[in-house]
This record gives structure tokens, C-alpha cells and sequence, in this order.
């Protein structure tokens, strides 16, 4: 039986097209997908999520995750270390039952591999203890929050906080010594 040459043409140019077809959609697809990275990556997005991340990590007490967002470089002007600031924050959430970190006027300003998130918080929450006390002095505070974040590598998700500050915080915090709330709460 032979085939008419114009339907073995029609079947040829019908596969090329189909052929075709799929490989524009593909090709399509993936520079959606790499401009959507590149969005998704963008220093200034990333750096806002990694600061709602280290909110979120204080309002629900999270410590471990809390840490993991410090550089292993942190130092603040008050002296503390990665250590130290896991434990005041730890300290600082001890006294609430609920608490509601609310950051305003947030700015991000990234230059190369730092970038600085000036906001003012706000707290919100059910306090034990000294919590109505922290509740008043910060949220009396007129100064904006400053917290320094470095690139760690070359991953878009590497930074790091490396310090936390304000500058209407005194420099000795009020005589403040990170973990000692809760020491006092134990017992210790």
C-alpha cells in the first residue's frame, strides 16, 4: 500500500510543529521560573524575610531559631555575644504569655554584602512578671531599631544578623545581664 506523499508531508510538518511547540514552552517556562528566582532572591526581599523570620522566632520563643539567624560574628554595642542575645531574648519573652512584635516604618538599605533595617517595634501582648515593664520602656522609645545584617556567602539566603541596636538604650541596658530573669525565675 503506498502513502500519498502530501499526508506523509502533513504528519512531518504536524510532528515539527508539536516538537516545536514544546520546546518554546519549556524554554518559556524556565526563564519565568529563573526571573521569578531572581525576584524571589533580590537582596532587599530576602533580607525582609530573613528580619520577619527573626520576629516571628521572638514572638513564638523559638530560640534555637532565633540563633540560627545571628552571624557567629554578632557583637552589639552592649557587649553581647550570639550567646547573649539568645538569651535575652529568651529573657525578654519569658515574661509574657503572648507576645506581639509589631515593626513600623521598616526601611532596608543593602550595600554589597550589608544591609541595615532601621524600625521602630512596637509591643503588643500578655505580660507576667516585669512584661508590663518592657512593654512601657520600649515602646516609649523614639528611636528606631537598627539591626546590621551580612551576606555570609555567596547564597542568597546567607544573611546574617550581626548586631542589634538602639541608641536610647543605655550602655549598660539597665544593669542588665543576659539569661538572668530567668535564672531569678528558677530559683538561681
Amino acid at each position: 500500500m503506498l502513502q500519498d506523499p502530501q499526508v506523509k508531508k502533513t504528519s512531518r510538518n504536524f510532528l515539527l510543529g508539536y516538537v516545536r511547540g514544546v520546546i518554546l514552552g519549556t524554554l518559556a517556562a524556565v526563564v519565568i521560573a529563573l526571573i521569578g528566582l531572581m525576584v524571589h532572591w533580590q537582596p532587599e526581599r530576602t533580607v525582609k524575610r530573613q528580619e520577619a523570620t527573626l520576629i516571628d522566632a521572638i514572638e513564638t520563643k523559638k530560640g534555637a531559631r532565633f540563633r540560627r539567624l545571628l552571624s557567629n560574628e554578632y557583637k552589639d554595642r552592649w557587649g553581647f555575644t550570639v550567646d547573649d542575645a539568645t538569651n535575652a531574648m529568651l529573657d525578654l519573652r519569658s515574661q509574657f504569655i503572648v507576645l506581639g512584635v509589631i515593626p513600623e516604618n521598616e526601611k532596608v538599605v543593602i550595600k554589597g554584602r550589608s544591609a541595615t533595617v532601621t524600625s521602630r517595634l512596637t509591643l503588643r501582648g500578655n505580660p507576667i512578671g516585669g512584661g508590663s515593664q518592657v512593654i512601657q520602656e520600649i515602646n516609649r522609645l523614639k528611636d528606631p531599631w537598627v539591626f546590621t545584617w551580612k551576606k555570609q556567602s555567596f547564597l542568597p539566603s546567607s544573611w546574617r544578623l550581626v548586631s542589634i541596636d538602639n541608641p536610647a538604650i543605655p550602655d549598660n541596658v539597665w544593669g542588665y545581664e543576659p539569661g538572668s530573669i530567668r535564672s531569678m525565675m528558677e530559683g538561681n
